[in-house]
């Protein structure tokens, strides 16, 4: 059984793998495998949905282009949203921690594990959409 692994965005199997494969690793069909494969020959890129599970999307931006700085990152979200945001910092600590750690970067990059875990919070929270959620990181399917 083939497995990917959010965090690293990389395809394991038991047999080449063994024990090493990492804790958020999902099952992959490998109708979905396939498929997969296919559309990197076609110029997509694999990523991953809200889930964990793999999806292929348009190539991303280069690397420089996902790091914003905290302003940047923030204008991503509309005014509705922020002031949600904002509002969400004074009653979870959990929240607040994210928000306070995001204002005080030199940068948010949106490769980093981190932003990821932060937005998928939002969406839990209910505050964003996942359709936001893809839109703030650049995936487009």
């Amino acid at each position: 059984m083939i497995k990917f692994s959010k965090t690293s965005l990389g395809f394991y199997s038991l047999e080449v793998n063994g024990e090493n494969i990492p804790p958020d690793a999902v099952d992959v069909s490998d109708e979905l495998y396939a498929q997969l494969k296919q559309a990197q020959l076609e110029g997509k890129v694999i990523s991953a949905d809200l889930d964990g599970n793999p999806i292929a999307v348009n190539e991303s931006l280069p690397n420089l282009a996902r790091k914003l700085t905290p302003l940047e990152f923030l204008e991503k979200f509309n005014q509705t949203e922020q002031l949600a945001v904002v509002a969400a910092t004074r009653v979870s600590d959990p929240m607040k921690l994210w928000y306070d750690k995001m204002l005080a970067s030199t940068f948010v990059d949106l490769n980093d594990p981190r932003t990821s875990e932060g937005l998928t919070a939002l969406v839990a929270e209910g505050l964003i959409t996942q359709s936001r959620y893809n839109e703030i990181m650049g995936l487009e399917q």
